[in-house]
């Protein structure tokens, strides 16, 4: 992803220079971002979504 970026955007003549900017550091750390869970917190969700009798469509 972050090679179609730099790739398409010619960030130095943009208006979102530095929206960009931040974009790309955030993408170069392994750190998660707050909002994401790790795996190990939705590993239950996922367990009982997959092996539930009358499963729903959309969870």
């Amino acid at each position: 992803m972050l090679i179609k970026l730099l790739k398409k955007i010619d960030m130095s003549a943009s208006n979102h220079q530095r929206s960009y900017e931040q974009m790309i550091k955030r993408l170069n750390t392994d750190k998660l971002a707050a909002y994401i869970l790790p795996t190990k917190a939705i590993l239950k969700y996922i367990v009982h979504a997959l092996e539930a009798k009358n499963a729903k469509i959309h969870y």
